[in-house]
């Protein structure tokens, strides 16, 4: 009888199931961090040990920060999209057109027509939410939409992180050329210009996550119609929210204490909202995938 040695027996190798798609809250995740780390390193560098520049300087390293946004996520985003095997298309052309958008559209919309600096600052501080909500949150929102449901939705939404995908692509675009104009015409001192940028990037990546979860839950999930009018409103009043309390913290008393303070409280609140809204939106597309998951298990 022949005999045979167990330890010859080599089993078949194991393939490691490929995940064909970018990991999108994971990229997101990379470049709220990073813009963090810098956000607070600038200001405390600026504000708490005195680090000056001239203004030809100040304004090179303004415009630097206003392309670090970019930067990180054409590094965490678009890039890892060409090594997966099912790469999401239209990002770059999402964020060239929603920049385009606020250039042409969005930017002489509310200098020009609603002229928002003249009266909004003059109001109470509930007035000063409404008034953002309904003009900067609105249309900022709104034509953020326009171009996601002319380019993406519904036809190219294939799994819910997408919709997170194409909306950071299109708060990009549109806060990069935000940014631009505020930093080429106000030209701050650099720790302004950091929470000017921040500011601004707070407010539309937030934003637009929520948009995100309300498109992903209407193509998705046949969610009822007034749904997504809703979650519309809701982004535009975490914009509405926001631009009142980091203008109040940055603009606040000349005094001594005043000044040292309150680009701290503002970088604090930025960083608080950019965490907070992000990981909520996080947690209700897990409980979404979660129920899926459940439903097509039965």
């Amino acid at each position: 009888m022949s005999q045979f040695n167990n330890s010859q027996i080599i089993a078949p190798p194991i393939e490691e199931e490929t995940y064909p798609y970018r990991r999108v809250w994971r990229s997101v995740g990379l470049q709220i961090s990073i813009m963090i780390v810098v956000a607070i390193v600038v200001v405390f560098s600026n504000t708490l040990i005195g680090v000056e520049f001239d203004s030809t300087i100040t304004l090179i390293l303004s415009l630097f920060i206003v392309a670090l946004p970019v930067g990180l996520w054409l590094i965490f985003s678009v890039i890892p999209e060409y090594f997966v095997l099912q790469p999401r298309q239209h990002l770059v052309s999402l964020a060239v057109i929603s920049g385009l958008t606020a250039s042409a559209i969005g930017i002489p919309l509310l200098q020009e027509f609603f002229q928002i600096e003249r009266w909004i600052p003059l109001q109470s501080a509930f007035d000063r939410i409404i008034g953002y909500t309904f003009t900067v949150g609105i249309v900022d929102t709104g034509l953020k939409f326009v171009v996601l449901r002319y380019l993406v939705f519904p036809l190219n939404i294939r799994m819910r992180t997408d919709t997170i995908a194409f909306c950071i692509a299109c708060a990009i675009g549109y806060v990069t050329v935000i940014n631009i104009n505020l930093i080429v015409n106000i030209q701050p001192t650099l720790s302004l210009a950091m929470i000017y940028v921040f500011g601004n990037y707070t407010m539309q990546i937030t934003s637009s996550i929520i948009l995100a979860y309300g498109i992903s839950q209407t193509a998705l999930d046949n969610a009822l119609p007034l749904l997504l009018p809703a979650i519309i409103f809701v982004s535009a009043f975490i914009i509405g929210v926001v631009s009142p309390f980091e203008s109040g913290l940055i603009n606040g008393s000349l005094t001594i204490n005043g000044a040292f303070t309150r680009p701290i409280f503002a970088i604090g609140f930025l960083t608080v909202v950019l965490i907070a809204i992000p990981s909520i939106i996080f947690f209700l597309y897990t409980v979404a995938e979660r129920r899926e998951e459940e439903k097509y298990s039965q």
